[in-house]
């Protein structure tokens, strides 16, 4: 699976991490959210610590989860 898709619904991840260019100065957007528990349960082994859920993807949970 490629880190620069999402791992939940395939789209891009848009994690800096993944470029392979990491800028101190200017983190991940990821870095600055809080991802539930359940919802990183929902990722596939195979990309579990491999690809970053994207932005849409934990927005929809907590809008769905109220959380």
């Amino acid at each position: 699976m490629d880190g620069t898709s999402c791992p939940l619904c395939g789209e891009a991840n848009h994690c800096v991490m993944a470029t392979g260019k990491p800028d101190p100065e200017h983190p991940c957007w990821c870095k600055a959210k809080s991802f539930p528990h359940q919802l990183l349960e929902m990722v596939p082994a195979a990309a579990k610590n491999r690809c970053c859920i994207c932005n849409s993807c934990l927005e929809s949970f907590q809008q769905k989860t109220g959380g």
